[in-house]
């Protein structure tokens, strides 16, 4: 009976054993080697980033000696008695209040520490000259007030030229024009005094010459001068599916070919009210219609700017039958597969002419 007590109770140790093992196999498989197959250069970097270099191991009780020598930090001025000296690690608030979101970058001057600048995401560019303890604006409110990031030119006599960076990372504000995505690089020769946007990485500008492409179409076949034509508009929204018009193509171009006279007849399945009340509510010379081929009724050209589903494949026989020329400015390539010179259909698309 002993005998048979003792054997299972090897049996038993031996169960036990072989499950530590294969755990052990387990975790070193999926903790170093699963994902994406960096998780083990990864462990080995961070090992790196503990090991005493002298002797190439990880120090006995790290962590106790990190806690020892937290306990002889300075306090906080928040805690007790203020901070033991000028440079220790308390922090005291300074700086504009509320002057625009969030501090992005925040930089000190290499050739002269009391220089500070710091900029927000839509605050600008503030510079101080006395460590921080007071701060002035130093960006114009003519370009992007929205600072990512800020760097000083460490090459030799090259110390007192900056750059700034611009950009969010995504959107605008609600209920407003104002973008939160960057244009470009902000460059400063006087030690972040004055700051100039470098033209070459404007990105904006090149954005909004792309949304004029359509309209400069129309001008080269129409003229310059656009006073008694009409265009009937598709699609209003900045993508279909939505009511948003924030950066749309259509709010350029109806502006650039209103302001040359034109009349314009348009319509969205659903971004009409956005138009009228907000985006395009003081243009003048709009018509906004109930559907799409009542836009094209006497009207000079189609200009197609939202690939809405309804536009994707309409009867381009109507179309001819409702404007007054046969011709289609399309501003998302949609109909370029569908032989419309064949039908006697002047088309225009981006990139590309086919009369």
């Amino acid at each position: 009976m002993i005998k048979i007590r003792i054997g299972l109770l090897g049996i038993a140790i031996g169960i036990i054993a072989l499950f530590f093992v294969n755990r052990d196999k387990s975790l070193e498989s999926t903790e170093f080697k699963n994902v994406d197959g960096h998780a083990e250069a990864r462990a080995k970097w961070l090992r790196s980033r503990l090991v005493d270099p002298q002797t190439g191991e990880i120090p006995v009780n790290m962590r106790q000696r990190e806690l020892t020598f937290a306990k002889t930090l300075p306090k906080s001025i928040f805690s007790s008695k203020g901070s033991r000296a000028d440079d220790s690690l308390s922090y005291i608030r300074r700086g504009p209040q509320n002057a625009g979101g969030r501090t992005r970058a925040l930089a000190v001057d290499l050739s002269n520490t009391s220089n500070i600048l710091a900029g927000g995401v839509s605050g600008g560019m503030w510079r101080s000259t006395n460590f921080g303890l007071t701060w002035s604006k130093v960006s114009s409110n003519d370009y992007v007030q929205n600072i990512s990031c800020i760097v000083q030119d460490s090459r030799p006599g090259k110390k007192d030229v900056w750059y700034a960076g611009t950009g969010e990372g995504r959107g605008s504000l609600t209920g407003n024009d104002f973008t939160l995505l960057g244009n470009g690089l902000l460059k400063s020769t006087n030690k972040g005094v004055t700051w100039t946007p470098l033209a070459s990485t404007q990105v904006e500008k090149v954005n909004n010459a792309q949304k004029l492409v359509i309209a400069q179409k129309i001008i080269a076949r129409f003229g310059e001068d656009l006073t008694g034509f009409t265009f009937g508009i598709w699609g209003l929204a900045f993508k279909p599916g939505t009511d948003d018009m924030r950066e749309a193509p259509a709010i350029y171009i109806i502006k650039e070919l209103v302001n040359r006279g034109a009349k314009i007849k348009a319509y969205d399945p659903k971004a009409i009210d956005e138009a009228k009340e907000y985006y395009l509510k003081e243009v003048q010379n709009i018509t906004y219609v109930t559907s799409k081929y009542e836009a094209l009724k006497d009207a000079d050209a189609l200009v197609l700017l939202t690939e809405w589903k309804e536009f994707r494949s309409p009867d381009f026989q109507k179309i001819k039958a409702q404007l007054k020329t046969p011709v289609i400015f399309d501003g998302r390539n949609q109909y370029n597969t569908f032989n419309l010179k064949e039908m006697g259909i002047e088309y225009y698309q981006i990139g590309k002419i086919i009369i």
